[in-house]
């Protein structure tokens, strides 16, 4: 049996669309790359993905939060709720 794993909260959801984004697009990451570092399935970063092309394309707020995402801040969201923070970008380009 496989161990629960915790569900993300619903305002930490549009910045890991946005960091699933830009692990895709600024350093050309995998899907399944991406999906070991957030700790999920390939199919789930394939869920962020349609995530914010969907939201960015409509959503004033998520653009903005897009262009002004901060990787820190995201970290800091995560501990928050209890969630270990991923590593570094620089750290998961390896």
């Amino acid at each position: 049996m496989k161990p629960k794993r915790h569900r993300f909260p619903t305002e930490v959801q549009d910045d890991l669309s946005i960091y699933c984004f830009k692990l895709r697009t600024e350093h050309n990451m995998t899907l399944q790359r991406i999906g070991e570092i957030i700790d999920r399935d390939h199919s789930t970063v394939v869920y962020h993905l349609n995530r914010y092309q969907a939201f960015s394309s409509f959503d004033k707020k998520f653009k903005e939060a897009s262009e002004n995402f901060n990787e820190e801040e995201f970290k800091q969201k995560l501990l928050k709720y209890g969630i270990e923070p991923y590593q570094n970008l620089t750290n998961n380009i390896q």
